[in-house]
């Protein structure tokens, strides 16, 4: 479960408190000002906010929210990584400035790890490692946990994030306490493909899948609620032995930073890629929730969007062809960008582990072949918050060999055999 906490000081509100004092008193502040605000049973895909009223009653200008609830722990080779979201509301007429970020780590009562991200200081010139730090008047920033993977070995039941803003004169620090939990998974799943992959997009802080901004207005306007079912997604291709992704290419194929056709330069056919029409294969036993079949494939990097009217009248497009499993104990999978016309399975139907039901394809919001898969904790993908999830049984190509893996999620940048 999660708590959140009022902004430290209501003195803050008003600007007591500088930057630099601030960080030169981070190691020893308590961080708890204001006792701390349980919160009981809350579903999974709501969030938690902390908001606070100033000395004077008025009600503060800032709002802190941490999204999803819970925060889950998952691990990737060897390293614990937090994925959530903080999102700050403005709820006065001034221009506030992001100028810090804090995390500290408990083990009970005693500190164990303290990191910040100082976003107005350092050495002149400094490279800013954030992006927009700006909270416009009656507007919001939308950020994401901005700290690197941390050792296993740490404990993680109690973290506190805390952040410093400022508008002319006036500071206002707000924090959250986290309580991450740990998944435990209840299925045991093998990647859906066979054969040398490349995952070419996960969902590292990086990936396009990590970074959906659920503040915008237009995600409100066609009716999305505050989730991320992409959060913990993977998209794969299959690859030759070099790593190429496609045969042959087009007078225009181009080079990739150095990486020659690996794998985005791209023919102009989807028949040259090795994975188009390659099948999908069941990740375990379970029942169909909802299959489609009927959209065209994309030809490469021509997939340009859809309107906005398109998506709002059907939320499934951008998936284009899929299928959605039920695993059974609150665990679905979407498997998505399926080759038209492939999809083999009904709605109601039961799979088998490694049972071939469609094949891949590039339809939906598809730049080229390639198959998109996420675990979510619900039927409706479009309401459903992403969940982690490890594959069992595969070897990580590592150099000129490769290590079995038996039970690990693969990271952007992966090449594994299945």
């Amino acid at each position: 479960m999660m708590t959140t906490s009022l902004p430290l000081n209501a003195s803050c509100i008003v600007g007591r408190v500088s930057r630099r004092a601030f960080i030169r008193q981070l190691p020893s502040l308590s961080f708890g000002a204001f006792a701390a605000t349980s919160s009981s049973a809350v579903p999974a895909m709501e969030a938690l906010r902390a908001t606070a009223a100033g000395s004077n009653g008025a009600a503060a200008p800032l709002e802190l929210q941490v999204l999803p609830n819970p925060v889950w722990v998952e691990r990737i080779h060897e390293r614990n990584r937090l994925s959530f979201d903080l999102g700050i509301r403005s709820h006065d007429n001034s221009e506030w400035e992001l100028s810090f970020i804090g995390l500290r780590i408990y083990d009970g009562s005693k500190t164990i790890y303290l990191n910040g991200l100082d976003l107005g200081g350092g050495a002149v010139g400094s490279i800013q490692t954030l992006g927009e730090t700006h909270v416009p008047p009656g507007g919001y920033l939308f950020l994401f946990n901005p700290f690197p993977p941390l050792d296993p070995r740490m404990p993680l039941q109690h973290l506190r994030c805390s952040l410093f803003l400022t508008a002319g004169s006036r500071s206002v620090t707000l924090a959250a306490d986290i309580h991450p939990m740990v998944y435990r998974q209840k299925n045991r799943f093998r990647v859906p493909l066979q054969g040398r992959l490349f995952l070419s997009n996960g969902h590292d802080y990086y990936s396009s899948h990590r970074r959906r901004d659920l503040y915008r207005p237009i995600l409100r306007q066609l009716g999305f609620p505050m989730t991320n079912s992409n959060r913990y997604a993977q998209d794969f291709m299959l690859v030759d032995e070099m790593g190429a992704a496609f045969r042959g290419g087009s007078a225009n194929s181009r080079d990739y930073f150095g990486f020659g056709r690996l794998p985005f330069p791209t023919p102009v056919r989807n028949e040259d890629y090795f994975g188009f029409g390659a099948p999908i294969l069941a990740l375990g036993e379970g029942r169909i929730v909802a299959p489609r079949r009927d959209l065209q494939d994309n030809l490469p990097l021509q997939y340009l969007g859809f309107p906005p009217d398109m998506e709002k009248a059907d939320r499934m497009l951008s998936w284009g062809n899929y299928i959605i499993i039920d695993h059974g104990y609150g665990e679905y999978f979407v498997l998505a960008h399926c080759q038209q016309g492939s999809v083999t399975v009904k709605r109601d139907d039961t799979v088998k582990r490694g049972q071939g039901i469609a094949r891949i394809g590039s339809s939906g919001a598809a730049a080229y072949p390639h198959l998109h898969c996420h675990l979510v904790n619900g039927p409706d993908p479009t309401l459903a918050e992403g969940m982690p999830v490890n594959f069992s049984d595969f070897n990580l190509v590592l150099g000129s060999g490769t290590v079995r893996v038996s039970n690990d999620c693969p990271d952007t940048g992966d090449f594994l055999i299945a």
